[in-house]
């Protein structure tokens, strides 16, 4: 009725790795407050970062304290700011600590893809599906 956007976060990012840490910003609609829960199997949380509130439509959390060419999963938790009521839980994503020197590695990357240009210059449905196909070895190809 007002308008207004429900309290929430819209989108996340995962950048900035190291072998020990990772950074997750996250874009959120109004006042929210968050955290982040992670661990090395799927579902299994052994670790949170404190609650952080959002600044500007955006929230940093660093994940500090990582074992180096592992393996991570994670899912954001959050609320709107001040309420009392649980953290809402976010899907389950994944990302990799800093491999070791030399190691091999595979990713992809994604920009214009000019989506709807058939005239076959610039877009390839088949192309365009493999690079998001979904990737079943985890531990060891995280490019998605």
């Amino acid at each position: 009725e007002t308008g207004c956007i429900a309290p929430g976060v819209r989108d996340e990012l995962v950048g900035r790795p190291t072998d020990h840490s990772i950074t997750i910003n996250a874009i959120v609609d109004g006042a929210v407050e968050a955290y982040v829960e992670y661990g090395i199997a799927p579902g299994d949380y052994l670790g949170s970062t404190s609650p952080a509130l959002s600044v500007e439509g955006i929230i940093e959390t660093v994940i500090d304290g990582l074992a180096a060419d592992t393996p991570y999963y994670y899912r954001m938790r959050y609320r709107p700011s001040g309420a009392t009521t649980d953290f809402l839980a976010r899907g389950e994503h994944a990302f990799r600590t800093q491999r070791a020197a030399g190691s091999t590695f595979t990713f992809a990357v994604k920009s214009d893809s000019h989506q709807g240009y058939t005239s076959g210059q610039f877009w390839d449905e088949a192309l365009y599906q493999v690079t998001y196909a979904p990737h079943t070895d985890v531990a060891n190809d995280w490019g998605r």
